[in-house]
């Protein structure tokens, strides 16, 4: 592959992230899911381990659904394409989650999270989808 075709998978990569993170936060579950494969690893410190998208997909409702409010804002990518159909990235990670206000209690402080995305990578149909990921929290804020 040349250094052309890497740069332009890298950037298909890139968009794919982005998109990971944006679907993430408008709870566009049927986007979310067309960034992974069906057999995705799925490693997030608070929503579990589950081994197939459909299991994850099934977690990340759950989990979201119950918040007001996700940002989350991956950058600084460290990606590597091993070849024409797999590759691996690194991703710094701030995230903001505001809990949804509950009748009667008392307003509940945002959470802020600082970390790493490990993914890897599969091009299947010539279309990039996520086939790992795993999140490191460095620190979070609550």
């Amino acid at each position: 592959m040349s250094p052309a075709e890497q740069l332009w998978e890298i950037e298909a990569i890139k968009q794919l992230k982005a998109r990971y993170f944006r679907c993430m936060d408008l709870r566009d579950w049927v986007g979310l899911a067309e960034t992974m494969t069906d057999d995705i690893m799925f490693d997030h410190p608070t929503i579990g381990l589950h081994h197939t998208r459909d299991v994850a997909m099934a977690a990340l409702k759950l989990r979201l659904g119950s918040l007001a409010f996700t940002s989350h804002h991956g950058c600084m990518p460290e990606i590597l394409i091993e070849s024409p159909t797999r590759a691996s990235g690194i991703w710094s990670l701030h995230s903001c989650v505001v809990p949804l206000a509950r009748p009667g209690a008392a307003a509940r402080t945002p959470m802020h999270g600082y970390g790493r995305y490990f993914d890897t990578y599969r091009c299947e149909q010539g279309q990039w989808r996520i086939s790992n990921l795993r999140l490191e929290h460095l620190y979070k804020q609550s």
